[in-house]
């Protein structure tokens, strides 16, 4: 009679070879079905109510408007219900993530409520993340059950839930297709080898559609594959892997740019915008990577001595930010230091696979370190990309897959199933305790969230539909500093939770509506409700949380023309005031408002606060009026060049001026005009170029305005 002990063994051989039999989408099917039950019971989303988002406020608020503007719009580039009176654009802030975007307009084909949506996107992320990164480790070698447990680690990384608020980094299984390219190109040989990388059609669509799941990882990626080819190419004496990874990195940008081109055209057409998304280089030292963050303890750790070393280090640390998710875990560092080890000693020959994900996890800790090579890429190319701790869960997967491999190593060739599949559960229950945050991890207050539905249901039911509401404090869109309590993007609160109605937050800033809005939220009480109601507008929305006197000088101003508000939320925080309409009376006249257009850079302020601009050449003024009615109307300011130049003033095919320019001796200009209806154009046309405007300021500028002055006749 056989021992018990071999009686299990055998049954587990059976089991396992069976299993083996099976396909591998089964695999997929698992992995995507165990990550995501680990992330409903991270978030403790039992019983499951997709109702009450996993994260409100702050970046979540953002997420969720691209979620709502892409179901109800289309696409997310412009969207009539924010920014009133004229609606938004954004194209001045483009978000190349076309597959991410296909994605949500496929889940609206189950929910259009934001927040449902911002939730199954989550949980989607999960799924999508575990059927890549298995694909990926099984690619790269790992066998079935490691791959399958390199996938979980993977989509476990404490990265994955503390990036909830920034929706779309948390959806990174583009990571793990690029990565696995990148590592076939490090590792290529000959062409006849099995696994030799190619520029084959369905490679080629992997990538393609990677490259449309986030910029960041789209650029990251393309480094990672330059750097793959080129390590490829060095052990081979091979020009294939430059090749074929020219062609894969061509895919990425191409994907890239072709999701870019709407807004080149915008920008041609309409200007740039200095205003919007200007990074600086030195932010990519802000948040570039640190080691340290990469290897001790996730912050929020559910061993509280483990949490503690990180905490002490983010409290005499400089600079912690976002980068404190960078963490890879227990299971990582190890395979992180053993693939370094490998790829700076001389046993890359014996652990190519080592090797090269150490070669790899080493270029990528170079560019984005702190004053790594990313912050010279900064300066000398583009301070667009900023977040350079970001690539952190690239290096993660090349250090898990190095401990996967590690572990195959102890596991040998010799088939062992039963002591395999006891590995792969320690794996994954240490990765399980070591990387979930849950400490750190807090999903928003259903109660809460359902609370405030009541106030914005009895707002929408007050209100007619299409009614236009002016949102107080002014605050500009998007990235806005704080005011106070309020956060940027909060106040796109009540467009999340109500519909058709039209906001106007959300205008994009130094654009039409932006230049409206902020204008007019400078008026005094009775001019400013009556430029609303002239305007359209039904109602005024106040957060006060957003002033430090918790709104008691806006609510006074404004109750002592329209009463007290009509509706506020339980907590006092949110109140609203209705606007009568222009047609039975307005407190005052109507408003146009007056700003920099195409041609100018940014507008700044004389000593007195009256504008100023230089303009780089021939320019526009924009003329922003939300009336139902074309205006008689009159401008004032003065012009001012550095050399002499002859200015030809038009609005539309009416010629309004021409002015003869000197130096020193600026020129009074006053201007009488019918406004058109919506947003128009005043255009100063010179005739001599733009000149350097001194030794210590490099830009180049034709003429300047200044003491700009306007108003609607009677």
């Amino acid at each position: 009679m056989k021992p018990a002990a071999n009686n299990l063994a055998d049954r587990a051989s059976r089991w396992m070879a069976a299993c083996a039999r099976l396909p591998v989408w089964i695999d997929a099917l698992l992995v995507a079905c165990v990550c995501v039950i680990i992330a409903l019971n991270a978030f403790g989303a039992w019983p499951l109510d997709l109702s009450a988002p996993f994260a409100t406020g702050g970046d979540a608020d953002w997420d969720q408007f691209l979620l709502k503007t892409l179901v109800t719009q289309g696409w997310y580039s412009t969207n009539p219900d924010v920014g009133a009176p004229f609606g938004t654009q954004l194209f001045d802030f483009p978000i190349p993530e076309p597959t991410n975007f296909l994605t949500v307009r496929v889940l609206g084909w189950f929910s259009s409520d934001p927040f449902v949506l911002f939730n199954l996107f989550y949980l989607a992320s999960f799924a999508t993340c575990a059927i890549a990164a298995r694909w990926a480790f099984a690619r790269l070698g790992t066998g079935r059950l490691l791959a399958m447990t390199g996938a979980i680690l993977f989509v476990m990384l404490p990265y994955h839930f503390l990036r909830l608020p920034h929706l779309l980094l948390a959806s990174y299984f583009s990571v793990a297709i690029i990565a696995c390219y990148a590592l076939r190109l490090a590792m290529y040989r000959a062409p006849h080898l099995q696994n030799s990388p190619t520029a084959k059609a369905g490679s080629l669509l992997l990538l393609a559609l990677a490259a449309g799941a986030g910029l960041y990882y789209a650029f990251f990626g393309c480094l990672f594959l330059a750097l793959g080819a080129l390590i490829g190419a060095a052990q081979s004496r091979r020009t294939e892997p430059l090749r074929v990874g020219t062609a894969y990195v061509a895919v990425v940008v191409a994907v890239v740019v072709a999701s870019l081109v709407p807004s080149v055209l915008y920008h041609i057409a309409e200007g740039g915008n200095p205003l919007v998304a200007h990074r600086l280089p030195q932010e990519a030292e802000i948040f570039g990577l640190r080691i340290t963050q990469l290897l001790l303890p996730t912050m929020g750790h559910r061993i509280d001595w483990m949490g503690a070393i990180t905490k002490t280090y983010d409290a005499g640390a400089p600079l912690i930010n976002e980068n404190a998710h960078a963490a890879i875990g227990v299971l990582g560092g190890i395979g992180l230091v053993a693939a370094l080890a490998v790829a700076l000693t001389g046993f890359r020959s014996r652990f190519p696979g080592l090797a090269a994900a150490g070669a790899l996890a080493a270029g990528g800790i170079l560019f984005a370190t702190i004053g790594g090579f990313g912050s010279l890429f900064a300066w000398l190319v583009t301070p667009e990309i900023r977040g350079l701790n970001r690539i952190s869960v690239f290096i993660a997967f090349f250090a898990i897959l190095s401990t996967l491999l590690l572990a195959g190593g102890l596991l040998g060739r010799r088939p062992r199933p039963l002591f395999t599949a006891l590995l792969c559960l320690v794996l994954v229950g240490v990765g399980w305790i070591d990387q979930i945050p849950v400490h750190a991890i807090g999903r928003a207050s259903a109660a809460g969230f359902r609370q405030q539905k009541q106030f914005f249901d009895r707002l929408q039911t007050s209100l007619e539909p299409g009614s236009a509401v002016y949102e107080l404090p002014y605050m500009s869109f998007p990235e806005a500093h704080p005011q106070e309590k309020l956060f940027s993007f909060e106040l796109l609160a009540p467009y999340l939770r109500t519909h058709g109605l039209r906001w106007s937050f959300g205008g994009m800033r130094g654009r039409a509506s932006d230049i409206w809005n902020e204008q007019v939220s400078e008026l005094e009480a009775r001019a400013f409700i009556g430029a609303l109601s002239h305007a359209g507008f039904a109602a005024i929305y106040v957060n006060r949380g957003g002033y430090a006197d918790h709104g008691a000088a806006i609510d006074r101003s404004l109750a002592a023309v329209l009463g007290g508000p009509v509706l506020e939320d339980a907590t006092h925080d949110l109140a609203v005031y209705r606007i009568p309409p222009a047609s039975i009376a307005a407190p005052g006249p109507p408003f146009i408002a007056v700003g920099p257009g195409r041609g100018w850079y940014s507008w700044g302020k004389n000593a007195d606060g009256t504008s100023i601009g230089w303009s780089k050449g021939s320019a526009d003024l924009t003329v922003a009026n939300p009336n139902p009615a074309v205006l008689p109307f009159v401008m004032q300011f003065r012009l001012g060049t550095l050399v002499p130049r002859k200015l030809k003033v038009s609005y539309g095919d009416l010629q309004l001026g021409e002015y003869d320019l000197q130096p020193g001796a600026p020129r009074e200009i006053s201007l009488n005009f019918h406004a058109q209806q919506g947003v128009s154009r005043i255009q100063l046309t010179t005739d001599a170029p733009a000149q350097t405007l001194s030794s210590v300021d490099p830009r180049r500028v034709a003429f300047r305005i200044e003491d700009l002055a306007y108003g609607v006749l009677p």
